[in-house]
């Protein structure tokens, strides 16, 4: 089974309980166990969920698709009888799920504004760039260079 970087799952727990309550190797082990389980949970449901979605023979697994294993628990089995994924959908259910969900969703907002924003302004750029001329820009880069210049001398550079 794979495992996360046990410096990780200490600072994590550390987070949590504080930097002044002894936590054993032990307790770090089981963490690191759990916590490879459960991304192993998602991470199946979330393969099952885009290979069904798939039409192609080789698929790739999208946050679309981790989303809806976060949210399978809601929706059902749909007609799946799987003693297994009936197993794993309980599991997901009862460790609250919807709500990281939630958050991720409220992350992916955050994420795509700014994004939105980073390609205005790159888009803002290119459309500047492309209505100066050369000799504008040469200008305005010699302009910059004194003022640098006057600058520096002024701090005693």
């Amino acid at each position: 089974m794979a495992t996360l970087p046990k410096g990780s799952i200490e600072k994590l727990l550390r987070e949590v309980v504080g930097d002044d309550v002894p936590i054993s190797k032990e307790t770090i082990d089981w963490v690191n166990e759990c916590a490879g389980e459960l991304l192993r949970v998602i991470g199946l449901e979330a393969n099952t969920i885009a290979e069904n979605a798939s039409k192609k023979e080789n698929y790739r697994i999208s946050q679309e698709h981790v989303m809806a294993a976060l949210e399978v628990a809601e929706n059902g089995l749909d007609n799946r009888t799987n003693a297994f994924l009936l197993t794993r959908r309980v599991l997901m259910q009862n460790l609250g799920m919807q709500r990281y969900a939630q958050e991720i969703q409220e992350l992916q907002g955050s994420m795509a504004l700014e994004s939105q924003k980073m390609k205005e302004r790159i888009a803002s750029r290119k459309a500047a760039a492309k209505t100066t001329s050369r000799d504008e820009l040469l200008a305005e880069q010699t302009a910059l260079f004194k003022q640098a210049s006057l600058k520096a001398s002024r701090e005693g550079w």
